[in-house]
Order: structure tokens, then sequence, then C-alpha cells
């Protein structure tokens, strides 16, 4: 009779043991749930504010402001065809792990031109002529130009033959055969400042002023309005120099989400009360799959679906009816269907990016968790016939 209930005793204990690690598979899942779903917001606050002893707007964290309409250049496309970008910028915080957008020219299908910033580095993409049509970029940039919390005017020229990057009204550097002109249509699209049309490029820094030109300003232009940015937060404006677009963030902007334009255009930026990409991508590639960025992020996605695969697999191997290869395929699956799910989740969640790379990424993370149970739970397998 003692022995009996040893036996049932003992049984009973293996049996609770058998539920362990499930029940630790289960908590990884919520927590890799709520990593990957955080937030939660569906109407997250959008990150931008005006000043209030001066006249800007901050972008303090995930924060868009954007043109109601699509700016449209004055001349038809051709060889004669220049820019001029001016603005007012005041950086608040160095960035090394991706390129944050300032200022982004989007034509609703791909950006035109991207100004940004990394660490000190001011930062100029446009779209590389590729015949896959993958979103990569061609680049220019100058180092050491964008002290954090030190106010600069940027002023950016471009022909179909060069471009001209003027800090301070200083040329700093010409770059030829690069240009912000696209040489088989007119270069037009929607303004957005503080990040890219899929708000996955928060910038965090103040703008007191941007103007855009059809036309190439010359140096001493250049340098008298970058006396009159200083002194009196404008550019001087007359006749031939009008800009196309000339946002000043002043005193008339106070009330309302709207910023307008002084230019004359009538085409008034926007500030949503909610945070409201322009553009929302469902399981997107990265740019660059080899950059430090994306490999950071692949390696904590991998490390992050490493246990979740590791407790998967053991609590299906002390489950009935599972072999070996049956038992690996379900937990790739199961770890696949989780990844996807989170991502396709994360299109609904404004804050959030939708990736293929993680999907990946998680799967992959679930293969080797899968696989360390060959080696910490030796004596479970053979209790399985692993043969």
């Amino acid at each position: 009779m003692l022995s009996t209930v040893k036996k049932g005793l003992s049984l009973l204990i293996d049996d609770r043991k058998s539920h362990v690690p499930f029940i630790l598979c289960l908590l990884i899942a919520m927590v890799i749930l709520i990593a990957g779903l955080w937030p939660f917001s569906l109407n997250p606050v959008n990150k931008v504010e005006r000043l209030q002893n001066e006249n800007g707007i901050r972008f303090y964290g995930q924060g868009i402001v954007f043109s109601g309409k699509p700016l449209v250049m004055q001349k038809a496309a051709s060889s004669h065809d220049s820019v001029t970008v001016e603005f007012l910028v005041r950086p608040h915080r160095e960035i090394n792990n991706m390129v944050p957008s300032m200022i982004t020219l989007y034509d609703g299908h791909r950006e035109q031109f991207i100004f940004g910033q990394w660490k000190k580095e001011l930062i100029i993409r446009i779209p590389a002529a590729t015949a896959d049509h993958h979103a990569r970029y061609r680049e220019i940039g100058v180092d050491n130009v964008l002290t954090t919390d030190k106010t600069h005017v940027v002023a950016v020229t471009s022909t179909q033959e060069m471009t001209d990057i003027y800090i301070d009204g200083i040329l700093k550097k010409r770059f030829r055969r690069f240009s912000l002109i696209p040489k088989d249509r007119q270069l037009s699209g929607r303004l957005i400042l503080g990040n890219s049309p899929e708000g996955t490029r928060s910038w965090k820094g103040s703008l007191f002023g941007v103007a855009i030109y059809d036309r190439t300003l010359n140096n001493e232009e250049i340098l008298r309005n970058k006396r009159a940015w200083q002194k009196y937060g404008q550019p001087l404006v007359s006749g031939e120099a009008k800009p196309v677009a000339l946002y000043l963030f002043d005193k008339h902007d106070h009330d309302g989400d709207e910023i307008h334009d002084y230019s004359g255009a009538g085409n008034n930026l926007l500030i949503p009360a909610t945070f409201q990409p322009l553009r929302r991508i469902i399981l997107g590639l990265p740019d660059e799959w080899f950059s430090r960025a994306n490999l950071m992020d692949v390696t904590v996605n991998i490390l992050g679906f490493v246990p979740f695969g590791f407790f998967l697999v053991a609590s299906l191997r002390l489950a009935k009816n599972f072999s070996a290869p049956g038992v690996y395929g379900l937990s790739l699956l199961i770890g696949f269907c989780l990844s996807l799910a989170i991502e396709l989740a994360q299109t609904y969640i404004p804050t959030r990016d939708s990736s293929f790379k993680d999907v990946f990424s998680n799967t992959m993370g679930t293969a080797v968790g899968a696989f360390l149970t060959k080696y910490a739970l030796p004596t479970l397998h053979k209790g399985k016939g692993d043969s």
C-alpha cells in the first residue's frame, strides 16, 4: 500500500514537471506579444509642439508635420531646372543607429529627396536608379555641421549637374553629378517635416523656418538670407527671390493645427493631433540588409525568440504522439505564425512598422532555440526515441 502511494506521488510530480516548459513557453509568448505591440495605441499623440518663447516647432518623439497638398515647382522639367532649400534648424539629439528625416519631399510613391541627420552629419538622399526598383538611395553628406542645441542656417542649391551645401552662409561642399531634380519628371510632392512617410525615422530637434525656391540662389543671396534668418527669423523675399513655399512658424500659427505658407501658394502645413504616417508598409523589406542598424535589429529579434523556441520544443517533446521531426517542424511553424501575427497587427499601430525582416529573424530565433534543446535536454531526447 505504501509503495503504491509513493508510486502515485512520483507520477504526479513528474506530470507537474512536464507542464513547466509549457507554462514557461506561454509566459515568454505573452512577453513577446507585449513587446511587439507596445504601446497598444491606435491613436498616439503626435509629438510636435510649438515653441513658447520663439517662433518655431519642436519634434520631441514620434512626430510628423506635412503639407496639405503637393508642392510643385513652377518650371517644367528641363536641363535648366534648379532648386534651393533653406531652413533654420537646431538639433536636440545625435542618433547613430539610423538617419532620422528632417525634411522630405514625398510624391506618394517614393521620397524625391531627404534631408536627414546622422550624429553631427547632414545627410542628403535621393532615389537611386535601380533595375529592380527597390527603394535604394544615393547619398551625400557634410560632417560636423549639425551641433546639438546650436542653431544653424542650412542652404542647399541644386541643378541637374551639381549640388552645393552651405552652412551658416559658407559653402561647405560641392557635389558634381548629384542632383535633387529628377531627370525624367517634374520635382513635386508633399513636404514632410520631422519624420519619414512611414513614420519610422523620427528626428528630434527644432525648426524655425523653411523656404524652397524653384531657382538657384547665388552666394551673395545665401549670405544675405543667412543674416536675415538669424536676425529676423525669415529670408529676404522680393521679386525674383520669392520662394514657392515659405514657413516661418510664427505667432500667427499658434492657434489651430496649421502652419501658414507665406509664399502665397496657400500650401499650409498640417500638425495632426494624433500621429498619422502618410504611408503604411505591410511586411516591408529593409533598404540595406547588412547595415549596422539592421544587423543589430536582426540579432535582437533572433535572441528574443530563442527562449520561446527552446521551451516550445521541450513542451512538445514531453507531450505524447509527437515524433522528433514533427516537433521541430511544428515549433518552427508556431514561431513563424506568432511573429507574422505580431507584424500584421503592427500595421494598425502608427508608432510601429511591419517588417518581413522581423518575421525571418524571429523564425530563425525559434529554430536556434529548438536546436539547443538537443544539447540541453539529452535525457529528454533519449527518452522519446530521437533516433
